[in-house]
């Protein structure tokens, strides 16, 4: 589908549909920067990025709700884009970037970390990742024998999260020191994130982010079945794999930052492709919406938690509400589809 038809096909115009989400991103920005301890109107919020005054606001907009909204952004376009990808490698249109395995490895990481190593910020995020590469990989290995079948790696995934969990529910149990700070990350959320857990994240992100829209051409024909992508020249396995490695990537970083935040990976992109129609077989442009999308959902989730619950509700409980009644209705609606 060329650019000109892409603008042209039926549905919302696509410069209106991203100029909206980008507006709505925005908005979630300025509002989570103006929200705080140190009142803040919007406008002041916004003018303090570009200017320091000294002021306990400035400070506190620039120190410590910046480094917080921008994990936010990161980790919701990390999470849409792992789901996209997951969802398009196994043809699962519920696929999440849990079905690797990943956020139970990262919980498992982070439960050592915090019990057997340090409990710094770079130490957690570190293994948090390694820990999701790790679950990847188990993952992989299960479901690549003698081919990596969408339906071998759902299954292989599921089983490898499993493992995870109890795995991790032992490290809490047996080390009680780190529970309360174990069991509050898991949740998911944003709270005390810093400079140190961008800084952190944010290569992971941005190589993932540019890796998964230059796969844009292979996902295209990996909707399809192998042997008709074999008759079109693409070996399958080798791009499934290269694609999962990426979700991974993706998935891995931002679980360790943020925790194991659950439905972004799978309502964004949905919701893309709800809004997009038959446009979403432009994989480009349904990874862009569905970025904007992920984007969207987790700083406002953020900033609801903020404003409505003071900061004891992290934005993990908001997000799970939302996607779980998301989930229920895109259930329904597929139903109704079918029947």
């Amino acid at each position: 589908m060329s650019a000109e038809n892409v603008v042209r096909a039926g549905g919302v115009p696509v410069a209106l549909l991203i100029s909206l989400l980008a507006a709505i991103a925005l908005a979630g920005v300025g509002a989570s920067l103006s929200i705080g301890a140190v009142g803040t109107s919007f406008t002041d919020a916004l003018g303090y990025l570009w200017h320091d005054d000294g002021s306990n606001a400035a400070f506190s907009v620039r120190e410590l709700r910046l480094p917080r909204v921008l994990c936010a952004l990161g980790v919701g376009a990390a999470l849409a884009l792992s789901g996209a990808l997951i969802q398009t490698v196994t043809r699962n249109p519920l696929g999440d970037p849990g079905l690797t395995g990943v956020s139970g490895g990262a919980a498992f990481g982070v439960a050592l970390c915090l019990t057997l190593l340090s409990q710094s910020a770079g130490a957690i995020v570190l293994s948090g990742i390694a820990g999701g590469f790790l679950a990847a990989t188990l993952t992989f290995l299960i479901a690549g024998r003698p081919n990596l079948q969408p339906s071998r790696l759902i299954l292989a995934g599921v089983a490898v999260s499993i493992f995870f969990i109890a795995a991790t529910s032992a490290v809490m149990i047996l080390s009680r020191s780190s529970m309360q700070t174990l069991y509050y990350w898991m949740i998911g959320g944003f709270i005390n994130r810093d400079w140190v857990e961008w800084v952190m994240f944010w290569p992971w992100a941005v190589a993932g982010t540019i890796a998964a829209f230059a796969l844009s051409p292979a996902l295209r024909m990996l909707t399809f079945e192998d042997s008709m992508a074999a008759s079109m020249g693409l070996n399958a396995t080798r791009w499934r794999l290269v694609a999962g490695s990426v979700s991974v990537i993706l998935a891995a970083s931002a679980v360790a930052v943020a925790g194991p935040i659950a439905f972004v990976g799978f309502v964004a992109p949905h919701l893309a492709r709800l809004c997009l129609g038959a446009r979403h077989a432009v994989m480009w442009l349904w990874l862009c919406v569905s970025t904007l999308f992920g984007m969207a959902v987790v700083i406002w989730a953020d900033t609801i938690a903020r404003a409505f619950f003071s900061g004891r509700a992290p934005a993990g409980v908001i997000i799970t509400i939302i996607g779980g009644i998301a989930f229920l209705v895109l259930m329904r609606s597929a139903r109704r589809f079918k029947g």
